[in-house]
């Protein structure tokens, strides 16, 4: 399994999984009020951090749980319908976001890049779709995932592994999920910040990722959640059985 990037805006990435098959990762998912509290919160790259920069960088994410920290307003700027009828997913974004698709020349019989939007300060939300190996786990994917980024190091620079988890309980229906939380630099010497979050409905993996510079991480927050939340996938282009209808997917969990 390895891991493929390319730039967006120079500073945000799209991230692409092969294990059999390459899982393009892009910009969010399920936000669960993580904040930054200020710049200096995250001065220097994880490369630079003592011993304990799992620890550090998680502290310094979660420790303020939103207090002190701005946040974008959402209701203020117009929202956009995206719809994509070959995937069958609908989701909304904000009118002054870039709508960006098939921005990837990886193909992949298993995974397929959806769309990203590209926010003009930076900040990405994006969406991929996977198919799930029946002989995998939550568990196993997540970590074929994570041992992808830190298997190319010249790909994911200074890669930091925050946190994963696996022991998320549906909204709706029993689909299982995970959230990978992980810091890298770009090749301006910037700490990104990003939130992988995917659910596994079928065969199918449906993931989004949010990714940030530190310093825009918590602004942009509720517009990366609300674009997320938007998720509606159309239920003819799962698996035999669904219902015929559009199913909306709160934080991607599904009743499918």
């Amino acid at each position: 399994m390895f891991k493929i990037i390319s730039k967006a805006n120079n500073d945000f990435m799209i991230t692409a999984h092969h294990n059999a098959r390459i899982l393009i990762t892009l910009g969010i998912l399920v936000m669960i009020g993580l904040s930054v509290s200020s710049n200096e919160a995250f001065a220097g790259s994880s490369a630079n951090r003592p011993g304990g920069a799992i620890a550090s960088i998680l502290a310094d994410i979660l420790g303020n749980n939103g207090t002190g920290s701005a946040s974008a307003n959402t209701t203020s700027s117009p929202m956009l319908m995206y719809s994509n009828s070959s995937y069958g997913v609908n989701m909304t974004y904000p009118a002054t976001w870039k709508v960006v698709n098939n921005i990837s020349a990886i193909n992949s019989s298993r995974t397929v890049y959806v769309v990203e939007f590209d926010s003009p300060a930076g900040p990405t939300v994006s969406l991929g779709i996977d198919t799930f190996n029946a002989t995998e786990t939550p568990d196993t994917y997540v970590a074929e995932s994570v041992q992808a980024y830190r298997n190319n190091p010249s790909v994911y620079q200074n890669f930091t592994l925050i946190k994963t988890n696996t022991d998320i309980n549906p909204m709706l229906g029993q689909s299982p999920s995970y959230t990978i939380w992980y810091s890298t630099v770009n090749d301006n010497g910037n700490l990104l910040l990003n939130k992988e979050f995917g659910t596994l409905i079928g065969t199918k993996v449906y993931f989004t990722t949010y990714t940030a510079r530190t310093a825009d991480f918590a602004l942009y927050e509720p517009i990366a959640d609300h674009v997320a939340q938007s998720l509606v996938i159309s239920t003819n282009q799962t698996s035999a059985g669904a219902p015929p209808s559009l199913v909306n997917c709160p934080d991607l969990r599904c009743l499918i």
